[in-house]
């Protein structure tokens, strides 16, 4: 029998969506050491109570105070629609609550402080449809990697994307 070798880099911390920051923060405080001795890069997905920006941001303040223990942080499809309570139900309010963060990110130091850490960003998903690539244009600069399964969805289902302000009608 043959091992398949890990050609990982990254290893994704432990994170808990829409409960408070301090459980995702702790598990890294916990993890990461670990981590990082075995020889990889660590990737934290900050996350935040459910309505509560601020406890969101906190978490990315945790990113951009630890360089030596984050090295790439992840911008959930989940977190900012919860953090601004609109995980489900709207869909409008849904699909701008992650440019809504980022807007925030800028504004406070936090999002700069990782680029200037030289710790990485990387947009997990998409929220509704292609379009929100389009929409983050202000934050190119800051955003090192994104990925979305949205294409292969549609189709292996016979879809596809659409003329429309998401890109995609019905959104996910």
């Amino acid at each position: 029998i043959e091992l398949a070798v890990s050609k990982a880099d990254y290893i994704v911390l432990s994170d808990y969506t829409g409960e408070e920051s301090m459980q995702t923060i702790e598990a890294a405080i916990v993890l990461a050491p670990t981590i990082k001795e075995a020889g990889f890069k660590t990737f934290f997905v900050p996350q935040g109570e459910k309505g509560d920006v601020k406890d969101l941001m906190y978490a990315f303040k945790y990113a951009a105070d630890n360089p030596k223990l984050i090295d790439y942080v992840g911008i959930s499809i989940l977190s900012a629609p919860l953090a601004y309570d609109v995980e489900s139900g709207n869909k409008l309010q849904r699909f701008v609550s992650r440019l809504r963060l980022m807007y925030e990110l800028i504004q406070s130091p936090w999002l700069r402080t990782i680029k200037h850490n030289n710790q990485k960003v990387h947009m997990l998903g998409m929220l509704d449809g292609p379009n929100e690539i389009m929409y983050m244009e202000p934050f190119y600069k800051y955003i090192d990697t994104w990925d979305s399964s949205a294409a292969v969805w549609l189709g292996l289902n016979g879809q596809k994307f659409d003329g429309t302000p998401t890109g995609r009608r019905d959104g996910k």
